[in-house]
């Protein structure tokens, strides 16, 4: 998992990709939630989006509609999603079925309080990149 500052993501978006296959991204200082959706436009856009296996975006000021956001972007193996400490009231739309937060989230067990997964449903990696 990387964990990065979304105004270096925006920056260095094609370096970063290119330099390591990311499959587990940590979105932090998003600054604004309407950022969400440039963001996600921009990792799809390149094809990087539908790279990613994990996505973290705790605490970063995210509502409902950034749910919708979320679940309109073109992820394509999104099998983990944390939206912990934001201001979310629901859940991705499971009933859509179609996209890959719907699926992601059909299969995670849901902490209605901090709307974070309560498993980690992806292989566990002994190594962390976190420092």
């Amino acid at each position: 998992m990387i964990k990065v500052p979304a105004g270096l993501l925006r920056e260095y978006l094609n370096q970063l990709f290119a330099e390591a296959p990311i499959q587990h991204l940590d979105v932090v200082e998003l600054e604004q939630p309407d950022r969400l959706k440039p963001l996600l436009d921009l990792l799809g856009e390149n094809g990087h989006l539908e790279k990613l296996v994990s996505l973290r975006l705790d605490g970063q000021g995210l509502d409902d509609s950034s749910v919708e956001t979320l679940e309109n972007a073109a992820f394509g193996r999104l099998r983990w999603l944390s939206l912990a400490h934001n201001h979310c009231h629901r859940r991705p739309d499971v009933a859509a079925g179609e996209n890959a937060v719907s699926q992601a989230a059909a299969q995670i067990a849901w902490d209605e309080i901090l709307f974070s997964p309560r498993r980690f449903p992806v292989p566990h990696f002994n190594h962390s990149q976190d420092n």
